[in-house]
């Protein structure tokens, strides 16, 4: 999801705003509509072009050799992380060089609309890289298959492997771990990070003034992402995964209306956050010192410090006073997955590429120039990624999360909640109502992917 780098994109009526660089330099927003295009599986390359006509992918190839294997990556990372790929990539060639990589870049969507399409035809990347939930679209559609051939899947903390698992088998390399909210807050104003939901509110409401645009939280309220931590503090998930891999929607609970109900009354009763503030709004406000705290990922990490330096200050989300339980934020990171359709002769150039990048070194790299938490265990016990006081309160913030589900059935449930928290942050429905409306929407949007 975000940065789940999926382009969140809205206004607020403030006039705040922020630029995100995150997916190839556009907006976050959160699109699942390539649940159809999977379902289909008809739409054909000539369509796709059209549709991207304009929005071409940044190609970056390494490797001259005139017999060197070719392998294609297809990702969706943003502009300065692809540097560093980039660069990664250049290394691998200097080790391997009867290996060429190529890279391109796309929009999030646009990967994984031209993935699906291209694969369907036969003509797709080799690898894709990108988080963890587009591995249950595309192993529904049984696009990529199972890594276990080709990394020694032991080497993987096991939150991060269980994250891209679907049905007992793992269908994504991870590479990076975490991928999920934080508290951030700004120094300047406030000392420390509060340890629970009431001290919060309580320092909050100390930083809260509306007439000048002054908030002490901000966070993007309308959007699903950012309501799962409080689900499930409230001791409740949005999906109810069996042991089998199956899984169904699970909206209608009572920690759902309680978290619902929480959030409209940080706006309405204690008046700590904006009646309106999307993605943009809420980091514009945090970057521009016009907020407290606020509440994004950890992919903001590298843009906050170049902001606020040493002032900037990184915590796991706080214990939610009311259950005693802390909020409990998703947990993915990214993927490499491996097309299904993989030639025999391209799978030691894989086997060699994906060792790279899960080796000690890269996986250290990754905490060091990503600003992410490493996939590997290795890596994570290192002593140059335990000096990295960036990333030890990421991962102290990870421990107390979940992971993100792959399958499918988790994007039925985002496309249902999102409308409906909309409505209830508006004041146009009740939180009591809104989640009965959330789980018939669900199964609704189920079972038209089954038809």
């Amino acid at each position: 999801m975000l940065n789940r780098a999926n382009h969140i994109q809205c206004s607020n009526g403030s006039g705040t705003s922020g630029s995100n660089s995150n997916a190839s330099g556009g907006k976050p927003k959160i699109i699942f509509s390539v649940i159809a295009i999977v379902a289909a599986g008809i739409i054909g390359l000539q369509v796709l072009s059209s549709r991207n006509k304009g929005q071409q992918g940044t190609t970056t190839s390494a490797g001259n050799a005139a017999d060197a294997v070719e392998i294609t990556l297809w990702d969706q990372e943003e502009s300065e992380n692809t540097k560093v790929m980039d660069d990664w990539i250049a290394r691998f060639t200097k080790e391997n060089p009867n290996i060429r990589v190529i890279r391109q870049t796309y929009p999030n969507e646009d990967l994984r609309t031209k993935f699906t399409t291209a694969a369907t035809a036969g003509q797709a990347a080799e690898l894709v890289w990108g988080p963890n939930d587009i591995a249950g679209v595309f192993s529904t559609a049984k696009l990529i298959q199972p890594v276990e051939s080709f990394v020694e899947l032991s080497k993987f903390t096991p939150v991060a492997a269980e994250a891209a698992t679907l049905k007992g088998q793992v269908m994504g390399v991870p590479t990076t771990y975490g991928n999920h909210l934080v508290l951030f807050f700004n120094k300047n104003l406030v000392n420390t990070a509060p340890a629970t939901t009431a001290e919060l509110i309580e320092e909050a409401r100390k930083h809260t003034d509306a007439k000048n645009n002054q908030y002490g939280l901000v966070f993007f309220q309308n959007e699903p992402f950012w309501l799962v931590p409080f689900v499930g503090a409230f001791g409740g998930w949005p999906l109810n995964v069996q042991a089998d891999g199956s899984a169904q929607p699970e909206l209608n609970s009572e920690a759902m209306k309680n978290a619902l109900a929480y959030i409209y009354r940080l706006k309405k009763v204690e008046k700590i956050i904006p009646n309106e503030c999307d993605y943009d709004c809420a980091k514009g406000l945090f970057l521009e010192g016009k907020a407290a705290f606020t509440i994004n990922g950890d992919w903001s990490v590298k843009e906050f410090q170049a902001k606020l330096g040493e002032k900037l200050g990184i915590a796991a989300l706080p214990v939610l006073t009311e259950t005693g339980k802390p909020m409990t934020p998703m947990v993915s990171g990214r993927y490499v997955m491996v097309n299904a359709q993989l030639p025999e002769k391209k799978k030691d150039a894989v086997k060699k590429f994906l060792a790279f990048l899960t080796s000690r070194e890269i996986q250290i790299e990754v905490a060091e120039r990503l600003g992410r938490i490493p996939a590997t265990t290795e890596a994570l016990t290192d002593s140059r990624v335990a000096g990295l006081a960036a990333i030890q309160p990421l991962i102290a913030a990870a421990a107390n999360g979940r992971p993100m589900p792959a399958q499918t059935e988790m994007r039925a449930a985002w496309d249902a909640m999102r409308p409906v928290q909309q409505k209830i942050m508006s004041g146009d429905l009740t939180a009591e109502a809104g989640v009965n409306v959330m789980q018939q929407s669900a199964l609704e949007k189920l079972a038209s992917l089954k038809k």
